[in-house]
């Protein structure tokens, strides 16, 4: 048990090496008079924006190919997006789903709006969810089975202050039930709160308990939406606390904290703190998190200058350590970094905005640190599936330090075998393998290699 534990730790180690260099700038697209906030990137290995235009608040759909160049805009009329704090995904049939808030042309007051197109951008559903009062639109997410969970903030349930609403849908985006957190006191303002599905079925939901000088809200529910436990962390930090993004991982959770200083939480199951990391300075915010392939996180953000903001995004280790930190300017002006994602071709994509323009940066790992690492592989690796929540379909990588005969078995939380992907020698190097999850139920699996003496187990979560 040692020796796997010492081989996990150098293994872990030296694919961080990889990682941690900071990576070159492939290409950077701009757009000018959009403002997007939240983008994806799609099965045809292109991208796709949400969002408006900056003199208009209807919504746009802009799809590009992978170098970034738009291939077509949609725009849809109903939807009228004042505010900006809903999600799009794509499903497995290349259509596109989002939600958002919308302010139709009569009541003025903000409803939440779902919509569905095809590959295309041509509309196939809409739903439109609202009360009498404002309903903001926070996130929008799978769940396992198949449907989705909308996070909203409503002023209808208390006429003095704002409380969270959950909305849970079918996979026809019909409404299965619907929840109200009174109980939760939240700040009455645009900012966002997020909500991820957690292995259990349940959910956690990270935002702020309060305003100004306010606490990182952690919030698990039940699957039904019932409230489990709810922790605030003040970090003390000389400003706002705000959790901007949530990851589960398999002992606990890791907060992203927006405020001063650009602050890492770690929890374990039940919330209770195992740690806490300070990242940049006073002047820094935080604005997204992800995991990325090494099991390390990207962090985006931007620094808070006299002369304008400064964008930047950089890698910690799971201990919240810097790892690399890398600016990203437009033109010679700063460029304020909403977020980011990893690529099918192991690189990232950044989102950011510099006054009225839209800007897309590809990153990739150095070509010398991939080559360097390819010719010194010293120990066995199993890495995190790509891409993870995935539909239908991911990818296993592995590497090798010598020839081994190599297992890789796919289980479901029962113990129960589902498949065995690979079963024979392999020579040195890295590997690649696909699963296919067609046949499968949404909801959690694990994978397991067996090299010679090398075993490891990871966690993935197949979203219908």
């Amino acid at each position: 048990m040692k020796n796997i534990i010492c081989i996990l730790f150098f293994g872990l180690f030296s694919l961080q090496q990889l990682y941690s260099q900071v990576p070159d700038t492939i290409w950077t697209k701009s757009y000018d008079f959009i403002l997007a906030n939240r983008f994806i990137e799609t099965k045809d290995l292109g991208f796709l924006f949400m969002g408006r235009n900056y003199n208009s608040d209807n919504l746009l759909l802009i799809k590009m190919d992978n170098m970034g160049d738009t291939l077509w805009t949609k725009k849809y009329d109903r939807f009228k997006c004042p505010y900006f704090n809903g999600h799009i995904l794509q499903t497995t049939d290349s259509s596109f789903i989002l939600a958002a808030s919308t302010q139709p042309f009569i009541t003025g007051k903000s409803d939440i709006g779902i919509l569905k197109t095809n590959k295309d951008g041509d509309t196939l559903l809409t739903r439109i969810i609202g009360t009498d009062s404002t309903d903001l639109v926070h996130d929008f997410q799978p769940t396992l089975d198949s449907g989705y969970v909308i996070l909203t903030k409503s002023n209808y349930f208390d006429p003095t202050r704002p409380v969270l609403w959950l909305i849970k849908t079918d996979k026809n985006l019909d409404t299965l039930w619907s929840k109200t957190l009174p109980s939760v006191i939240i700040w009455d303002d645009i900012f966002k709160y997020t909500i991820i599905q957690t292995s259990d079925s349940g959910f956690v939901i990270t935002g702020s308990t309060s305003g100004n000088n306010g606490a990182v809200l952690i919030l698990k529910l039940d699957f039904l939406g019932n409230i489990e436990w709810q922790k605030g962390f003040d970090l003390d930090l000389g400003g706002d606390d705000w959790g901007v993004a949530v990851i589960e991982e398999n002992n606990g959770y890791l907060v992203l904290d927006f405020g001063n200083s650009v602050s890492l939480i770690k929890t374990d199951l039940n919330g209770d703190s195992l740690w806490t990391k300070k990242i940049l300075s006073q002047v820094d915010r935080g604005t997204s998190m992800h995991s990325s392939f090494d099991g390390t996180y990207i962090i985006t953000g931007y620094t808070n200058e006299f002369h304008g903001d400064t964008g930047w995004i950089l890698n910690v280790d799971n201990y919240g350590n810097l790892l690399w930190k890398k600016e990203l300017v437009y033109n010679y002006f700063g460029a304020s970094i909403g977020s980011s994602i990893n690529t099918s071709d192991s690189c990232y994509i950044a989102l950011g905005h510099s006054y009225f323009t839209n800007i897309l940066y590809k990153l990739c790992p150095t070509p010398n640190s991939i080559n360097n690492h390819q010719n010194k592989i010293e120990t066995f690796r199993l890495f995190q599936n790509f891409p993870n929540p995935f539909n239908p379909t991911t990818k296993i990588k592995y590497e090798l330090p010598k020839s081994e005969k190599v297992k890789i078995e796919i289980f479901n939380l029962l113990g129960q075998k589902i498949e065995t992907l690979l079963n024979k020698q392999m020579p040195t190097g890295i590997h690649k393998i696909e699963f296919n999850g067609q046949k499968l139920p949404s909801g959690v699996y694990l994978y397991r290699i067996e090299a010679g003496k090398f075993q490891y187990i990871r966690k993935m979560i197949l979203l219908r």
